[in-house]
């Protein structure tokens, strides 16, 4: 019979089937036409395993079958468009003929892909657009007239305007003229899931018109619902030709004796099947291992701790292999993974060179040059391999935020002229050429050669890694594909053109899977292989899909009524791939998951796994009872029995005990990689001693002078009493502020510095009910007057700063409503900001004894002058636009708070005044109480200011003078700390709470006390 169908189970003998009857056909020249590189490859070690050779036959893709068919085909052939050129004639025809998704090309040029996908979707099933046209007719689709018009207008550019041909052109004539040209060749087919009804039109010729056999194999067993989606090309088969014409042949598992363990033939006989009378659980065994890991980087290390083990073990690379969803996105992290490991390794993917470090950088150069003017892509553009000294572009940066600056022209002359670096790479010649409108297509292509070139020099190893190769793969092509658009019919002399086909799938690489490494690859590229070990990698499920779509353009609905065949249920394809991806190892598999990502969100393992599991007994929790692994965020570093690698192992023995690591070293490894780790260990020991602090100040005249200079203000003693060692770095060590002050930490400078503004205005007032309104009045033009200062820098236009300083508007002017509501206070405003021992203060640094003190107090309140010696009463207040829950009393004497009890001893000390409060005051729009602490004789006025009544003491001179004892007793660690340059000098009685939310600033910095 002509056509003959070969379907049965995974590991069934179909794959021998097809081999056999390839190598009896041999005389006649077949054909085997199989679905990917990878699977010629496959079938090519497969048929001459014996042999070693065989001459006569061939192992292609349907797109080859085609040519082989146009090269019998004695008819002039026009040359074929490349996929470049086919995109730019669909940008052309889309720009010309539908004018709405024109407009979205800037934004999203992947449409130009998708629209030529569809095309090319309508080509395959046999349908044209006048085809097309009267089917949306009849089907009342008039919103898809636009898309006719599109195909119609692409088929008119390519081959009337540029008398071209294209791949479905190609294959559709192929498909006319098989009938005419083809000979006797037995053709064969393997590995197909689906078939195109172009495809399936091309076999019913072959097998019915010209007569040849034609063998086709096919996963399927009735009523397996893994294998559900192979039903419909089964039928399709069946029903090309006449009953009499079509033989199948059954194959199952019991015609041959598959070399895969029990364990994993069970799995595969049982999955997704209901339980048989008499199966009993299965069993734990070696052969099956499920993984839950945290986070990408944690699953791949825990896969290639596997792989090490096994490689340890002399497993052959090339007999492991990985299976990864999108490879090309997905596998890299796993592949960098194993490089690091030194497993050589293969990804197997088309990449897109858009994706790859070559192209990332080219991308970015051009955003950063073009009419975007890009600072941010500038930056990323010199962060890459061909870019300055990473401490350049570091200070670069921190001088670009600090400055504003975001345009790429205005960071290269900062780079060139205050930073004296040199122009970056490329830079000079394609902005020149850009200037002057001049074709950048070759500069680019040098650059991408120039690129691919540095990281190949950057790549240590004696072979290059896979990674590498593939970036020079990458640099090739875009060369290529930049001289392709540049020969374009109007090609423009901008950037838009090449970053078109950069960001288009039309340029790739492609990984070729390499002798003795591991794959790793898609699950359709290992289906119906053999590999001893298997990892099926990022088993989670998926996310919600619209199933009404059938991409951007098409809905399911639509695609029906144009009578085109239904896309494939995603769920049955997922099934589908998984079971046919678990059939493929003989020996052991792994199920790797992520139970959460690395931010600790929550993610899912897919069902599948779950389905898997629930074949084998469980315990008395009801958990399934399996071989598990993987790895947990708190696992910083292997234990030294699963260490993939020495310097993984350097590592784990490096966290335990020193005695214990060179047991373990000494009883594992061989004498001279042992001694080898315990001298890295111990010289890493040293090391680590001789750095792990600063060395002390020695110098009689330097400790001479720091003894005199012992000044201190409030806000740092309290940092040094929080957290010595965040005291240590933020102001010994003294790191520069990488950007400008946030903007919370702005928006306290800006309320600081608008009620001292305003309060100037009425000195010793504050607001009343008849003035209330005139200062409100004030508030706006005070407020804007301020943030538009240099130093705080919120005037801006952005949404931002606007809401900012309506922000600051609203809670000033919340603050003077509640001033304006006190009744007849005593005690009013007589110092403004007041600086005590800074650098720009008359009033010099207040002698503690041992030290002195500075700082700056928000507003000193004082009672009124008389005629008598008694002294004047003095409230000290500070203003605060953060949480108060830790400013009262109680708390301020538990957590080691003291800078009121300060600033209450410095009035006292300065002004010569009473001091009868010392309160944080809230600057919010809600009605939170102030708090601090306060005599009892002022508890009426502070009632009426809204302190808390439990901020009420009974002897405030007690409490200043415990805040001035703990303050002693911070001082007493903080200048050793000083003079040792070491953080945990502190006296061993002295508690350390937790560290605080945010950092002080020193008092002689105008920044605002309510961020503190």
């Amino acid at each position: 019979m002509p056509l003959k169908i070969v379907k049965g189970p995974p590991n069934s003998g179909r794959t021998e089937v097809i081999r056999h009857r390839y190598l009896e056909l041999l005389p006649k020249s077949p054909i085997l036409v199989v679905p990917g590189v990878d699977d010629i490859f496959g079938w090519e070690r497969r048929l001459t395993e014996e042999t070693g050779a065989l001459v006569g036959g061939q192992i292609l893709h349907f797109k080859d079958l085609y040519d082989e068919v146009l090269e019998l085909d004695k008819d002039r052939r026009p040359a074929t468009a490349t996929e470049l050129q086919r995109i730019q004639l669909m940008r052309e025809a889309i720009t010309t003929e539908w004018k709405e998704v024109a407009a979205r090309l800037p934004d999203q040029p992947g449409l130009v892909d998708s629209v030529l996908q569809l095309i090319d979707d309508f080509r395959a099933e046999n349908v044209d657009p006048e085809t097309l046209a009267s089917r949306i007719e009849l089907a009342e689709l008039r919103h898809l007239d636009r898309l006719t018009a599109v195909y119609r207008r692409y088929i008119e550019l390519l081959v009337v305007e540029e008398q071209l041909t294209d791949g479905p052109a190609e294959a559709q004539r192929a498909v006319e003229r098989v009938v005419e040209v083809w000979g006797s060749r037995p053709v064969l087919i393997a590995g197909f899931d689906e078939l195109t009804r172009q495809q399936l039109e091309m076999v019913r010729r072959l097998a019915f018109a010209v007569g040849v056999e034609v063998t086709v194999a096919v996963t399927h067993e009735p009523d397996n619902p893994a294998l559900a989606l192979t039903d419909q090309l089964v039928a399709d088969l069946i029903n090309l030709g006449p009953e009499d014409g079509v033989s199948v042949k059954v194959t199952r598992r019991e015609d041959e004796t598959p070399p895969h363990d029990d364990l994993l033939l069970e799995i595969e006989k049982r999955f997704m099947r209901p339980r048989r009378e008499g199966d009993r659980p299965l069993g734990a065994g070696a052969a099956l291992t499920v993984m839950k890991s945290t986070g990408q980087r944690n699953e791949a290390e825990a896969i290639a701790a596997e792989v090490a083990k096994l490689i340890a073990a002399d497993v052959p690379a090339d007999r492991i292999a990985i299976a990864v969803e999108a490879p090309a996105q997905n596998g890299r992290i796993i592949r960098d993974t194993l490089e690091r490991f030194r497993i050589p390794v293969t990804l197997e993917a088309e990449t897109r060179v858009g994706s790859t470090v070559t192209g990332r950088t080219l991308l970015h150069l051009l955003a950063a040059a073009g009419p975007a003017d890009s600072a941010s892509d500038l930056l990323a553009f010199l962060r890459s391999p061909v870019g300055p000294d990473r401490d350049l572009v570091d200070l670069l940066e921190r001088e670009m935020r600090i400055n504003g600056i975001d345009s790429a022209a205005a960071a290269v002359e900062l780079l060139t002229g205050t930073l004296e670096g040199a122009p970056p790479p490329l830079w000079p010649e394609v902005t020149s050429a850009l200037k002057v409108r001049e074709p950048i297509f070759e500069l680019v292509a040098a650059g991408a050669s120039l690129i691919s070139l540095a990281i190949l020099a950057g790549d240590e190893s004696a072979v290059p890694s896979a990674s590498t190769i593939v970036e020079t793969q990458a640099g090739s092509a875009i060369a290529r594909a930049c001289r392709e658009v540049g020969a374009f019919r109007g090609s423009e002399s901008g950037t838009a053109g090449i970053v078109g086909a950069l960001e288009s799938d039309a340029v790739k690489v492609w990984a070729v899977p390499a002798s003795g490494t591991v794959r790793i690859a898609s699950p359709y590229s290992l289906r119906a292989k053999r590999m001893d070990y298997l990892f099926c990698a990022s088993l989670q499920e998926s996310g919600l899909s619209d199933t009404d779509r059938a991409g951007p353009f098409l809905s399911v609905k639509d695609r029906s009524a144009l009578l085109m065949s239904a896309h494939r249920d995603p769920e049955v394809q997922q099934r589908y791939l998984f079971y046919s991806t678990i059939t493929v190892p003989t020996r052991r598999l792994w199920l790797s998951c992520r139970n959460s990502d690395e931010t600790g969100k929550a993610e899912h393992p897919s069902p599948l796994i779950g389905a898997v599991e629930e074949l084998f007994a469980k315990d008395e929790n009801d958990v399934p009872i399996v071989n598990r692994g993987g790895r947990n965020g708190s696992e910083i570093t292997f234990h030294p029995a699963d260490a993939p690698s020495l310097d993984e192992l350097a590592r784990s023995l490096a966290s335990i005990e020193a005695d214990r690591a060179s047991a373990l070293v000494r009883s594992d490894l061989e004498a001279h990689l042992a001694d080898s780790l315990i001298s890295r260990l111990e010289t890493a020991e040293l090391v680590e001693r001789r750095t792990r602090r600063l060395g002390s100040l020695t110098l009689e005249p330097i400790l001479a002078a720091l003894g005199e200079a012992a000044v201190f203000g409030a806000t740092e003693i309290e940092a040094y009493a929080g957290c010595p060692y965040r005291w240590f770095i933020e102001r010994q060590l003294s790191p520069q502020p990488f950007e400008p002050d946030p903007d919370y930490l702005t928006m306290g400078t800006l309320l600081h510095e608008t009620l001292e503004d305003l309060y100037l205005a009425h000195p010793g007032e504050i607001p009343r009910p008849e003035s209330l309104e005139a200062w409100l009045d004030e508030v706006p033009a005070a407020v804007d007057r301020h943030a538009r200062s240099h130093r705080i820098g919120l005037g801006g236009d952005s949404v931002s700063h606007a809401a900012l300083r309506s922000r600051a508007t609203q809670l000033i002017s919340a603050h003077l409503r509640r001033e304006s509501s006190w009744q007849d206070p005593r005690h009013l405003p007589g110092e403004l900001e007041a600086k005590i021992g800074t650098r720009d203060s008359e009033i010099p640094a207040v002698d503690m004894g041992s030290w002195s003190l500075k700082g700056k107090i928000d507003r000193i309140d004082f009672s009124p002058v008389t005629s008598t010696a008694v002294p004047r009463e003095a409230v000290v207040v500070d203003y605060k636009s953060g949480n108060l829950d830790k400013s009262s009393q109680k708390k301020a004497r538990k957590e080691r708070k003291f800078q009121v009890q300060l600033y209450l001893h410095a009035v006292r000390t300065i002004w010569g005044a009473t001091p009868v409060a010392g309160i944080y005051v809230p600057l919010r729009a809600g009605s939170d109480p102030s708090r601090g602490a306060y005599a009892a004789d002022v508890f009426e006025e502070m009632k009426d200011r809204g302190v808390s009544k439990e901020d009420k003491l009974e002897d405030l001179d007690e409490f200043i003078s415990q805040g001035l004892s703990m303050a002693d007793e911070a001082v007493i660690g903080l200048m050793k700390g000083i003079l040792e340059h070491d953080p945990s000098t502190c006296p061993d009685h002295f508690d350390h709470p937790a560290v605080p939310d945010r950092p002080g600033s020193a008092e002689d910095e105008p920044v605002g006390a309510g961020a503190r």
